[in-house]
């Protein structure tokens, strides 16, 4: 039997189901309902009702294409990014993966093969409305060799290089997207699927110290001196979510 306070609701699109968790326990029930193979990624956002969308969608560009925009970004990158790299990518798929991973914006969208991450990235910091990790079934991987990643007709899934540490804490993949402006739908009759884990507001702050407790956090997932400070801020920093609670726990 399912936890009791696992609430499922219906979507009027067939192309995406919809449950909520309020636990850890909730949650891996989910997921484990979900994931009945190896095929399924997950991503967590701190707002429900963000679409799936890559952050290139999602700014105000100079340029007067996003196209535009992203490759003008992406030539600039790279100039100042060699003297800083052990290692200088060599397609401009690696080179995308790099910058998207260090915060520019590119028509990739990041996914983690590890669902526990993607809850921690939902729940994480204040958030005055509902999360959601979203759960990606694929079809398969797709290979990038000798293809513009600037021209593709549909959405590409990758694993990338492992050229940083956190790429492999996060047990990283991204998804490539030829209309970024375009929020992202499963192919149904290629095997995809989407499903969507709502994570209640109120209870955002009762995750974090569960996944914690487990060893989830981002010292863990961030093996460098940025996961492990922003670690230590959280656990000596009171949110203003968890304000009550710690109240309640002094008094």
């Amino acid at each position: 039997m399912p936890p009791d306070r696992v609430a499922e609701h219906p979507h009027p699109s067939s192309q995406l189901r919809i449950v909520t968790a309020q636990s850890i326990t909730d949650f891996l029930y989910q997921i484990t309902a979900i994931k009945e193979d190896d095929r399924w990624l997950c991503r967590g956002h701190a707002n429900e009702s963000w679409p799936l969308i890559p952050l290139i969608a999602r700014i105000r560009p100079v340029a007067d294409t996003t196209r535009r925009a992203e490759q003008d970004m992406m030539e600039e990158f790279k100039r100042y990014a060699v003297p800083h790299l052990a290692r200088v990518p060599t397609t401009e798929w690696e080179w995308l993966a790099l910058a998207q991973h260090h915060g520019i914006p590119t028509r990739l969208l990041d996914w983690t093969k590890n669902p526990m991450a993607a809850l921690l990235f939902a729940v994480s910091g204040k958030s005055d409305y509902d999360s959601a990790v979203w759960c990606f079934r694929y079809r398969r991987s797709h290979k990038t060799e000798g293809v513009d990643p600037y021209s593709i007709s549909e959405v590409y899934v990758l694993r990338p290089t492992h050229f940083d540490a956190r790429i492999v804490g996060q047990s990283s993949y991204f998804t490539a997207h030829p209309i970024p402006l375009r929020p992202f739908e499963p192919r149904i009759d290629a095997g995809e699927e989407l499903v969507k884990i709502v994570i209640p507001q109120r209870v955002r702050y009762r995750l974090r110290a569960e996944l914690d407790r487990v060893g989830v956090n981002y010292a863990t997932l961030f093996p460098d001196l940025d996961g492990i400070a922003r670690h230590i801020t959280w656990s000596n920093t009171v949110l203003e979510d968890e304000e009550r609670t710690y109240t309640d726990q002094r008094d």
